[in-house]
């Protein structure tokens, strides 16, 4: 069985039986950002490692082979789940961050002004009022203390292009402003070097502006390396953004090809097959 972590319902989730032949449970994510209170994602974690436990004690499921399918923000969740539960058989990974949520942010936020037009002098700039924002989230600080750091950048040139209204505070920015100070720097990294005899699966992308694939493999490699896991694999798959699907650039304002990267399914498959988890 696969515990497939992901905040929708995204098609590659949808074709994971069909096209292996192993069943899933997904995680639904009740307790996430859009819940009354913002869950960390170490309690996302939990509960996945409570519905590892659902399945195991189940007739239907060989506990032997109960795994975990993340996605994006499912590689920090996954990660934890495996080095939490010893009942974690694999971990199969598609484009999972390998840094922590500030620094995967960052990179989010960066992509955006690219595609927004702003100059690479204007981007450090708005960069560093976000670092400093984010700062003080982590430091437990108010929501009007984050917001002072932005007004101190009003009078920038470029700020009421991306505040064209003064900033209020709104159910939506104070939860936001919860999650962040709750999860900034969770790191997969941390979660990864513990994990010694779980086979891994980690799938990056070549052009994603959601998580930098160039800085997350040395440090997924480092991390089960230090581990002193013998069976991981992390692919960087050409010309694959953020979706699975090929891409030009990968930034927001791509045109979306509807085509998966090459070696995007039959990695999987292969990888599954392999070690007789799937048909």
């Amino acid at each position: 069985m696969t515990l497939a972590i992901t905040k929708n319902d995204p098609r590659y989730i949808r074709r994971i039986q069909p096209q292996f032949g192993i069943p899933q449970f997904k995680n639904p994510e009740a307790r996430g950002l859009n819940s009354n209170r913002p869950a960390s994602l170490t309690e996302l974690a939990d509960d996945v490692v409570a519905a590892v436990n659902a399945a195991k004690s189940s007739a239907k499921v060989d506990a032997k082979k109960i795994g975990i399918l993340g996605s994006s923000q499912g590689g920090w969740v996954g990660s934890m789940v495996a080095a939490k539960s010893k009942d974690v058989s694999y971990l199969l990974m598609r484009v999972g961050p390998g840094q922590n949520v500030l620094e995967t942010i960052a990179h989010e936020y960066e992509g955006g002004f690219i595609a927004e037009g702003f100059s690479k002098e204007e981007i450090a700039e708005i960069m560093q009022m976000y670092r400093q924002h984010w700062a003080l989230a982590a430091k437990n600080k108010t929501w009007e203390d984050g917001n002072n750091v932005f007004l101190s950048y009003q009078n920038k040139p470029w700020y009421k292009k991306i505040y064209t209204e003064p900033r209020v505070k709104s159910e939506a920015s104070a939860k936001w402003w919860t999650w962040l100070s709750k999860n900034l720097y969770v790191d997969s990294y941390d979660y990864l070097k513990q994990l010694k005899t779980t086979p891994v699966l980690w799938q990056l992308a070549e052009k994603d502006w959601n998580v930098n694939s160039q800085k997350s493999y040395p440090r997924l490699v480092e991390a089960l390396t230090k581990a002193g896991n013998k069976d991981f694999r992390v692919n960087i798959l050409p010309n694959m953004g953020h979706s699975g699907l090929v891409v030009k650039t990968g930034l927001p304002n791509d045109e979306f090809s509807w085509q998966y990267a090459a070696g995007f399914w039959d990695t999987m498959a292969t990888w599954l097959k392999d070690r007789k988890i799937a048909k």
